[in-house]
């Protein structure tokens, strides 16, 4: 099939070229004659008009070239690049040879082009001005770091032996790898060792089979204080999945003990089983006792406990106590659960008080102060909009915060239109 393809292409083309040269075969016997026998006599021996050889007699030297058909494309049109748009592209084609084609628009359209991404397609095939690629790089592999001694790095595996072939109780094996030999092992028996044994490793092990390479990509971006590291790469319902899975067996109690984790999904996951935990006093001890620890603003808003949806009034004093941390992601937290449960029945004005009150020079408090305000437009507006018109907030968080509610699909026009009228600008 690609064959045939291939054949009745080339085959095309060759009628082409054969009709252009009888084409201009013809218009050449048609002049020769006409110079031969007259002009009348020609038109007509080949049925045509006088003007049409007039044309073609003006416009023969003699090669069949001159008798082909010329383009017939415009000398000019109403829309074609303009010579400053042709002087912006050359100039920025210039300082960024090897810019992809919607790189290349887009940093055009930041200088003032206004054409289509296809119009500059166009434009850039005809001038020979695509972008250049780079060769990739050559892989250059690095050594292996070779072990001069030994004991220098040792490997330690611990496995847990089920059954109780030793003397007496719970039991481990400990193999003892040393890396400057071919591999020799020495175990280990103690009794009662299981209370030592890390309960993260088959839960680790679970993650990393659930593990999405370009997600992990993905998610580097976006959360950039989570170490890269750290990141393994498994995507949201698949941890929460996971996580009701664990949470029903007896593994999940010596999971949440064990802090700090390792890795970024360990801590969504700590997020997800504190999440679900129904006894109040039991998911606030065990809130406190991992908010230390947690390290971007993913882990901190999806931490989201139900048992405190049924407790709200015990929250209020646990919510000024998180405010008044020195911890990024502890404030953070005390905000949105203030965002979450006190905005509707239960709201009160001195919530927005006490978070006007705020001040931090740390991003993720700041645009977590926007978000609640932000939300409190959306749902008490008369109440929230004074401390916009009196400034209550930072400017720069203030403007944050307009932003926010111009976006929201909560907020009437009318509404919008007056909150631009309240940003300010930053000191």
């Amino acid at each position: 099939m690609v064959e045939l393809t291939r054949q009745n292409r080339k085959a095309g083309v060759l009628f082409a070229m054969n009709k252009i040269t009888q084409t201009a075969r013809y218009r050449q016997s048609l002049v020769l004659y006409a110079k031969k026998n007259g002009v009348t006599a020609a038109a007509i021996r080949y049925r045509t008009y006088r003007q049409y050889i007039y044309r073609w007699m003006s416009r023969y030297d003699g090669t069949l070239q001159s008798l082909e058909d010329r383009s017939h494309r415009p000398h000019s049109h109403p829309n074609q690049h303009q010579p400053e748009e042709i002087k912006l592209i050359d100039d920025m084609r210039r300082r960024n040879p090897n810019a992809g084609l919607v790189v290349f628009w887009v940093k055009l359209r930041r200088r003032g082009y206004s054409r289509s991404i296809s119009g500059l397609y166009r434009f850039l095939r005809k001038r020979g001005q695509m972008a250049v690629k780079l060769p990739n790089p050559k892989y250059i592999p690095k050594p292996y770091e070779k072990m001069q001694y030994p004991g220098q790095r040792v490997q330690i595996d611990v496995k847990y032996v089920p059954i109780p072939i030793f003397s007496r109780g719970k039991h481990a094996v400990l193999s003892r790898i040393d890396r400057t030999k071919t591999g020799w092992y020495n175990p280990i028996r103690k009794s009662g060792f299981m209370e030592a044994i890390s309960m993260s490793e088959p839960i680790r092990e679970a993650l990393f089979r659930l593990q999405d390479t370009q997600y992990r990509a993905f998610l580097c971006r976006l959360i950039p204080t989570a170490d890269p590291n750290t990141v393994i790469g498994v995507r949201t319902p698949e941890l929460r999945k996971y996580a009701k899975q664990l949470g029903k067996s007896a593994e999940v109690s010596g999971f949440l003990q064990e802090l700090p984790h390792a890795f970024f999904e360990e801590n969504q996951l700590h997020a997800f089983l504190i999440s679900e935990i129904r006894d109040f006093q039991v998911c606030l001890d065990a809130v406190d006792r991992f908010l230390p620890y947690v390290d971007n603003w993913a882990t901190c808003d999806q931490m989201s406990p139900k048992a405190f949806g049924k407790h709200r009034d015990a929250l209020p004093e646990q919510i000024r106590r998180w405010i008044r941390s020195d911890h990024t992601y502890t404030i953070r937290f005390g905000i949105g659960q203030l965002m979450q449960h006190f905005l509707d029945d239960g709201f009160e004005i001195k919530y927005p008080e006490a978070v006007a009150g705020i001040r931090s020079e740390e991003y993720y408090v700041d645009m977590m102060i926007a978000w609640y305000f932000a939300t409190a437009l959306a749902k008490q507006y008369d109440r929230i909009v004074p401390f916009l018109e009196n400034r209550r907030l930072a400017p720069r968080t203030q403007n944050r915060a307009i932003r926010k509610a111009l976006e929201s699909f909560r907020i009437p026009q009318e509404r919008k239109e007056y909150l631009r009228s309240l940003k300010t600008k930053p000191v």
